[in-house]
């Protein structure tokens, strides 16, 4: 069986520790320097689960901001539906009394 190979540039990166140690660590461990690789996946590990908590937050405030949109444009429809059934419904009554109307000045306005 194949042995796996180490990126270490990888790992160094990653555990933001020099290269230097990590090969040490693999060719020649001691206590000292498995512990500070330890030290260095905990760190990681609780960055990990402040950017998982985090993206969770934002994806309730984008769905919250979603559904807050959705019912503003809702309310806006359906507040220009109505203006434009009440405008018709002027309109049609303006035909029925034959589109004639006095203004305040005794002038005879035609439509």
């Amino acid at each position: 069986m194949a042995a796996a190979t180490l990126d270490i540039p990888y790992l160094s990166t990653f555990c933001s520790l020099p290269q230097a140690t990590l090969t040490t660590l693999k060719d020649e461990p001691t206590v000292e320097l498995v512990n500070t690789l330890l030290i260095q996946i905990a760190a990681k590990a609780r960055e990990f689960d402040e950017v998982k908590a985090e993206k969770l937050r934002l994806e309730v405030e984008l769905e919250n901001a979603v559904r807050s949109g959705d019912a503003k444009a809702r309310a806006l429809k359906s507040s220009v539906d109505k203006a434009l059934k009440e405008a018709a419904d002027l309109r049609a009554k303006l035909k029925a009394e034959g589109g004639q109307l006095l203004n305040f000045s005794g002038l005879l306005v035609v439509d």
